[in-house]
Order: structure tokens, then sequence, then C-alpha cells
């Protein structure tokens, strides 16, 4: 399919398509069951504006032919994809929630003596574009005698594509604590606006691709603490629940969970307990 040439009176603007309730049922029905996400009828005008642009890059002029290029036949696997990223946030900033840095490091202090026989293993789930593992990677990489591991996961390939690279605009790396900016940020060449995280940090940490929707997470051996914040409150609290019984079964007994500061297992019957603003131990036998 091509544009209409310009200056034609046919031409029809992908950005002025307007998504019919039936579309949304489509695509909302698809992020529930791919992805766990639960896309009301007020979130409506919002898709319509974020996917836009995919329409614009796919050359559709309708919804309705959106939906036929990305589902159509046997899917388009990366039309999908790129839906996925479109509709999922991810806004994310260098210590975010700063106080659960703070207790990771007073954890780790705690919990493993110098020399341990093995590293800590730590796990980002809904890493997006890295800012939180190489947070906690700075807050670690100077605590005596204590090794550590960072995985970073998220379902979009294009937002770990991006932390991979480690590449931040200046104004997005201003939450860093200046000492750490120092030691751990390094220039681009010939680039004044952009800083690369040191090679020092990124060896810490590894990206992959996982889908917290799965029925369960291949994550072995189990994490000592994993942080998965700002990210439930995108599901039912359904998908909440079992999303924290599959991360608790990757969780090692006495591991520490943080969640997000609007987020609450209230009501849940889970086997933890508080030991912090939104941070939880693990506790089996409970």
């Amino acid at each position: 399919m091509s544009w209409p040439k310009s200056g034609r009176s046919d031409v029809l603007d992908p950005t002025e398509a307007e998504l019919s309730p039936k579309s949304f049922a489509v695509i909302a029905g698809f992020m529930r069951r791919v992805c766990g996400v639960t896309l009301p009828e007020n979130k409506r005008f919002m898709v319509q504006t974020r996917l836009h642009k995919r329409l614009g890059a796919a050359a559709c002029t309708s919804f309705e032919a959106y939906i036929e290029h990305a589902f159509g036949g046997s899917g388009n696997a990366e039309e999908q994809a790129e839906l996925i990223h479109v509709l999922t946030t991810h806004k994310t900033d260098f210590f975010r929630e700063p106080y659960h840095f703070e207790l990771l490091r007073r954890w780790v202090v705690d919990t493993y003596a110098p020399g341990a026989r093995r590293p800590v293993r730590i796990w980002s789930a809904a890493c997006s574009t890295g800012e939180e593992p190489y947070s906690i990677a700075m807050s670690l990489m100077n605590v005596p005698g204590v090794d550590f591991k960072v995985l970073a996961t998220d379902v979009s390939a294009s937002v770990l594509q991006a932390a991979k690279a480690g590449v931040y605009d200046q104004h997005q790396v201003a939450p860093i604590p200046p000492e750490l900016r120092q030691r751990y940020l390094r220039p681009v060449d010939g680039r004044r606006d952009q800083v690369q995280i040191a090679r020092e940090i990124q060896g810490k940490v590894r990206f992959a691709s996982l889908n917290l929707n799965l029925s369960s997470y291949p994550i072995r051996p189990q994490a000592d603490v994993v942080f998965c914040r700002n990210v439930l409150i995108y599901f039912d609290r359904f998908t909440q629940i079992n999303v924290l019984r599959r991360i608790l079964a990757v969780l090692a007994p006495g591991g520490i969970l943080l969640l997000g500061h609007s987020e609450s297992i209230q009501g849940m019957a889970l086997p933890l307990r508080g030991v912090g603003v939104t941070a939880y131990e693990h506790c089996p036998t409970r």
C-alpha cells in the first residue's frame, strides 16, 4: 500500500484516524492476552493518539487497516512488538525512589559477609531503558568484599536496545549523585549533551527479554532481590497476584521484593513481611 500523492483532495492523514470501540477492543484484548496489561475504555483516546505514528509507519490510513496489518493472516510479529512498545509505559529515572537503593545497600551489607562465596543476585523486572539496573549497580559497586550480578528484563525489544547502549542525555543523569556521576559516567565522542555508563557498570548488568505475563519465569538460580516497581499498576488484581506469585517462585527465601510507591499487596495473602516502604521480605514458611 502506498500513500496518495500530496496535493490531492482524497489524501487521508493517519493522525486524523479515529479508533472505533470495535478496533479498540481488538487492541485491548491483544494487550491483555499477551502482556497482562489492562486497557479500560477510558484509555481509548490515549491508545488512538499513541498509535497514530504506527499507522503512518505502516502506511495505513485507518485503524481497521492497521489491525489487518498487525493481526491479519498469521500475524505480523514485528508490528505486534512495535505495538507493545508504544502502548507500554517506559517512564523511569535514575535512583527513582532513592530509599530503595539505600535499603538495598544496607541489606546487602547486613546479609552478605565480606568474601561471600557467591555474588548477590538482583533482578530488575520491567527495567525499561536501563536507569534502574544501572542505579542498582552504582549503589553496590563499592560495597567492600561483596560481589553482585544484575539481571534486567523487559518485554520491549526497543527499550532493551537503548538500555544496552547505556547512552543518556545530560538531563536524564541529573538524579545520579555527583560523586557517582563523576566516577561512572563517560563522555560520548563528539557529543557534549550525552554521556555513557562506564564499562565496569555495564559489565555487572545482563539484559534479556521477558514477558511478565508468562506462566513462569526462567530465572535460575533464584534471585536474592527483585525490583518490580511501577509495573503492577497496569495489571488488574487477578494478574497482579499471579505475577507476584511467579516472582516469589524465583525469589530466594529471606530475599527482598521492592514495589513501586503506589503499589500494595494488602489483602493478597502472600508470604511477605514488610521491612520498609513498599519493601518486603520473602517468608515462605509463614
